[in-house]
């Protein structure tokens, strides 16, 4: 009777982890190339296209590969070891180390930018401006977008608005993805262009 009430409890405590687990769906690989003068560098990120209050982002540098799980909704980190496959440099597993909460980026108060899209000869433009009020431009950003089945505009913002990538209130109401795009800051300019989308399927579950 002891052992059967030990198998019981044992199932209960699997059933309560596997319900309180976290889980998250990506479905589309997008890079984007970040330019800026003799600089250039890669952003990859793994996006949902049906909720874009998380993605996962991969960094790799010459000391370590790891990634990132950004929740926006949770203000959560979650953290893991990137593992290369021996040969295949776009195969990698992951190994899940922690998850931390995240507080980075609620320092800016997106609601107290104007933003402002314009249309002009073909180009879509972006102007992000200091207040509300729309009288001098914090940022802007002039970019080109194609037709797309679904809205990829989460996955452009997330890898090239910067520091505007956590608003998801900024979006463009179209089926786009972003193909090229020039960014202003003060009298710097830099581009931020499409690389690649690839379709994918798999999970992660945080416990």
């Amino acid at each position: 009777m002891k052992y059967m009430t030990k198998i019981l409890c044992c199932n209960f405590i699997f059933i309560i982890i596997l319900l309180s687990a976290q889980t998250y769906d990506f479905n589309k690989e997008v890079i984007y190339i970040f330019e800026n003068g003799n600089r250039k560098s890669e952003s990859i990120i793994y996006v949902n296209t049906k909720n874009d209050t998380y993605y996962l982002k991969i960094f790799r540098n010459e000391e370590k590969s790891f990634a990132r799980l950004y929740d926006f909704k949770k203000n959560r980190i979650h953290h893991y070891d990137l593992i290369e496959i021996k040969g295949r440099n776009d195969k990698f597993d992951l190994k899940y180390i922690d998850s931390e909460r995240y507080y980075d980026h609620l320092g800016m108060n997106y609601n107290s930018y104007g933003y402002e899209f314009l249309e002009n000869s073909g180009k879509n433009l972006l102007n992000i401006y200091q207040t509300k009020k729309k009288k001098k431009i914090y940022k802007n950003f002039e970019f080109e977008t194609e037709e797309n089945e679904e809205n990829l505009f989460p996955a452009f913002r997330i890898s090239c608005l910067h520091p505007f990538e956590y608003n998801n209130q900024l979006t463009f109401n179209k089926n786009v993805v972003v193909k090229k795009s020039k960014i202003t800051y003060k009298e710097n300019t830099c581009d931020c262009n499409l690389k690649k989308i690839e379709n994918i399927n798999f999970t992660l579950n945080i416990p």
